[in-house]
């Protein structure tokens, strides 16, 4: 799985990372193209960094929204035994968002809270507290994402139990003849 570790050391920032589309070190360079100046403050790289697991979080949000969609639509050509496997690794994959925006948001929450010279928050304060109001919003997002899954469940196991009692009715009438 992709990981980022952030250290702040006195004027100096370490960023650990694997699996990442974007390397950390490539920041700078993004937030440069996007009118800053190229050098920024250790506040400044750490929020374009939550920020950018934050966005990539509601792409992958976004691509399990269109899974769980196309699954719904598959109900209407008939049941077949992958759907039970695929509902299980959907509802892994939004049991994993949920786990990092929480962690995202307690994380957001914490750096709030401190009071240390490295981070300066008075500019970008307010950025933070947009970015934890998109992360609330992406656990409604998931909550509902997952009553979904629960709801597509709920409808196999419906349409999987009707398919018996058809097959024993059947198999009753030949048994009575």
């Amino acid at each position: 799985d992709p990981y980022i570790t952030v250290i702040c050391v006195s004027e100096t920032l370490i960023v650990l990372h694997h699996g990442l589309q974007l390397p950390p070190e490539q920041i700078l360079a993004k937030m440069k193209r996007f009118g800053g100046s190229g050098t920024a403050t250790i506040t400044e790289i750490l929020l374009h960094i939550l920020l950018f697991g934050i966005n990539r979080d509601i792409e992958l949000y976004q691509h399990t929204r269109q899974m769980i969609a196309e699954l719904s639509n598959r109900f209407d050509q008939g049941l077949t035994t992958d759907v039970l496997d695929e509902i299980q690794k959907l509802t892994n994959q939004v049991g994993r968002l949920q786990s990092t925006t929480e962690d995202r948001l307690i994380l957001m929450g914490t750096i709030l809270t401190l009071k240390s010279p490295l981070l300066e928050l008075n500019e970008v304060r307010s950025y933070f507290k947009e970015a934890m109001n998109g992360l609330q919003q992406m656990q409604r997002w998931l909550e509902r994402l997952e009553g979904r899954l629960q709801g597509l469940f709920q409808h196999y196991n419906l349409s999987l139990q009707n398919s018996t009692n058809n097959r024993l009715r059947v198999l009753t009438v030949i048994s009575a003849i």
